[in-house]
């Protein structure tokens, strides 16, 4: 199968993806979406097994002996339970707010990690710290603007969540692989969403229901795919780039959708994004 034509298989992936959540987010509690995206992204990993499954067995020995990396995957599966929870909420007030918080918080990630050991280029810091200063001046003029208190309190919220879970995955993949680093953060997303005791309708409406079975489904294929690309068959800046274009779609159809101000400012922002983005991958 044509490398190129999976690429365009992840683009439509990732553009259903936020359209998706939204949907649920506007229709089921917000605990629905740590439980049906866990849940499918380990149905994902169980039937990738026999092509992935020697990158969990041979980690096992490292798993039972490396305290470190046991606690750095615990701090990531809470911190993904907190994102995707959190990210629910605001997704449910604005799909464009939600679309803006990874953007602003990589000038934060940037400098977490170059102090961590990671050494970026002039073209990384300026991509980095220009989406971040964007992403403020988003949060004083675009769609954030029109949320109440709560609103731009998730927004900030979810800001220093998405650095934290990028600062772990800095440190955790020094330790060991994607494949462990999906199954033990997703399986233990769906522990803590068990011991929330989560009413049965939600677990039922979250489980069974063809909103959330879809975005998960569509969430898990994407993340697969992703990695299959990266590792196997293109450069990361190709399968990264894709991804990545499809930010002005996103919020154009959120202000055709759902309203989210107007159509050609909501480009603007999309366009701006993208042109500092693709700086990281020229």
């Amino acid at each position: 199968m044509s490398p190129y034509f999976l690429l365009g298989l992840l683009v439509l992936l990732a553009l259903a993806r936020p359209l998706l959540y939204k949907k649920v987010s506007m229709t089921l509690d917000h605990d629905s979406g740590p439980i049906f995206t866990s849940l499918w992204v380990l149905i994902g990993l169980v039937v990738a097994f026999p092509w992935y499954g020697d990158l969990l067995m041979g980690e096992v020995n490292n798993l039972k002996s490396n305290y470190l990396l046991l606690c750095l995957l615990v701090l990531k599966g809470g911190a993904l339970w907190f994102l995707f929870y959190n990210g629910q909420a605001l997704m449910r007030q604005s799909l464009s707010a939600a679309k803006f918080v990874l953007p602003t918080a990589l000038g934060f990630i940037a400098i977490i990690n170059s102090v961590l050991g990671e050494v970026l280029e002039i073209k990384e810091w300026v991509a980095a710290l220009g989406l971040c200063a964007l992403g403020i001046v988003f949060s004083l003029r675009g769609h954030l603007q029109e949320l109440g208190a709560q609103g731009k309190l998730l927004f900030l919220k979810l800001i220093v969540i998405s650095i934290t879970t990028a600062t772990l995955d800095f440190l955790i993949f020094k330790e060991t692989n994607w494949y462990v680093l999906l199954l033990s953060t997703n399986f233990l997303m769906l522990v803590i969403s068990v011991c929330r005791r989560v009413p049965l309708e939600i677990w039922q409406k979250s489980l069974f229901g063809r909103d959330s079975m879809l975005a998960g489904s569509v969430f898990s294929a994407g993340e697969l795919l992703k990695f299959y690309l990266m590792v196997s068959v293109l450069p990361m800046t190709v399968v990264i780039s894709a991804q990545v274009a499809i930010l002005p779609v996103v919020l154009i159809l959120s202000a055709l959708l759902w309203e989210e101000r107007g159509w050609k400012e909501q480009l603007i922002w999309g366009i701006l994004s993208v042109s500092l983005l693709l700086l990281l991958f020229l």
